[in-house]
């Protein structure tokens, strides 16, 4: 789902900024999760031994990548590597080299003039302009990723280093483009890139992501759904007792194994004193939807205005409704309702082919989140 709170948290819970909604960071975000873990841990290591890579890890929002993206942060840390951060805003995807400018520019401060002179030895020289240094000659095009290469590189010679960004799918061009452009002769440096990555974001660069996707060195973990297991360990921990039967399949029917769904789920049915019986299933979900409700209602945000009242309408007329119903009840005319149901569906919020929501949780939140007006008429 890409309705959720951007990545970028780190260890020990923390306020999400944009959305004001508490994330408890906690071990059930790693549940299921053992395969991309050792699979990190993997990249981590060869990086250490001198073979670099890029690693795409890619899931919708909520399911639990930024997690991974902190297994890597750890294990970095613990070989020796240096380790660069950097993440991308929907805000400031139009400041070319700008989540370039988030992991090198810090580490270029810090290492004092002298460091940083011998840094842009070279061809790095090309890269300087960047930081505020001299224009280079030349194709400043190629010259500036070729600079930028060897920046990189002349990093790379004191330790390994691991290069690490949340929410690519928002990143500008330009850095993609260096990304990309670095991960293609990543091989023999010692150096890893790992990014965190919505499929189908609006705005995003899919080709450059593609072209990133396809470099030699290049691999995508795909993050899938929670199962009943994993539901069932969450809920059991939030509530002090197992679920019924009935409580566990409301609860994975309504998130669709999406591991922050399921933590809001879990911690609103907690705060409210539920025990897990199948009777209060329909409660589950009126408080699972409360709880999304304000990170549902920014992505609608993000979305426009036509996308926000079809949402609703949708909330409200059910799956089965004509798309007149919904051009009737949104206000809107036929031509603006397809455009708005275009990008709720590339944005995650509703299902190909109709006015299903991808789980029921989003729905409740989007009706939760209608104003009283609104939703009387």
């Amino acid at each position: 789902m890409t309705f959720a709170a951007p990545g970028g948290h780190r260890g020990g819970g923390g306020t999400c900024d944009a959305c004001g909604i508490l994330l408890a960071v906690s071990a059930h975000t790693l549940l299921e999760r053992d395969t991309e873990v050792a699979a990190l841990r993997i990249a981590v290591e060869a990086t250490a031994a001198g073979r670099g890579a890029a690693v795409l890890v890619e899931g919708p929002a909520g399911i639990g990548k930024t997690a991974l993206l902190d297994v890597v942060g750890e294990a970095a840390e613990a070989s020796g590597a240096t380790v660069l951060n950097a993440r991308a805003s929907e805000l400031d995807r139009g400041f070319a080299f700008g989540v370039v400018h988030q992991l090198l520019e810090p580490h270029l401060r810090a290492v004092g003039a002298d460091a940083r002179a011998a840094l842009f030895t070279g061809a790095a020289a090309r890269a300087e302009a960047l930081f505020g240094g001299p224009e280079a000659e030349g194709d400043p095009g190629y010259g500036v990723l070729s600079g930028l290469y060897w920046l990189v590189a002349n990093i790379a010679e004191r330790t390994p280093l691991v290069l690490r960004v949340d929410d690519l799918h928002w990143s500008d061009v330009a850095s993609v483009r260096a990304l990309e452009f670095v991960a293609r002769r990543i091989d023999d440096l010692p150096v890893l890139i790992v990014a965190t990555l919505r499929p189908s974001e609006p705005g995003t660069p899919e080709d450059l992501i593609a072209e990133l996707r396809s470099a030699p060195a290049a691999r995508t973990l795909r993050l899938e759904p929670l199962g009943p297991a994993a539901v069932e360990t969450i809920l059991t921990g939030a509530i002090g007792a197992t679920p019924d039967a009935g409580f566990l399949d409301a609860a994975a029917r309504s998130t669709g194994g999406n591991p922050l769904l399921i933590g809001v789920l879990a911690r609103e049915a907690s705060a409210h004193g539920l025990h897990g019986l199948a009777t209060e299933e329909e409660a589950l979900l009126a408080l699972g939807g409360r709880g999304v409700a304000p990170t549902v209602a920014r992505r609608l945000r993000s979305l426009g205005d036509a996308a926000t009242v079809v949402a609703r309408a949708a909330a409200v007329v059910g799956e089965r409704a004509l798309p007149e119903d919904v051009a009737a009840l949104s206000g809107r005319d036929a031509g603006t309702v397809r455009g708005a149901v275009t990008a709720l569906v590339d944005a995650d919020v509703l299902e190909p082919g109709g006015w299903a929501f991808v789980h029921p949780l989003v729905r409740a939140a989007v009706v939760e989140g209608t104003p009283t007006a609104e939703r009387a008429a």
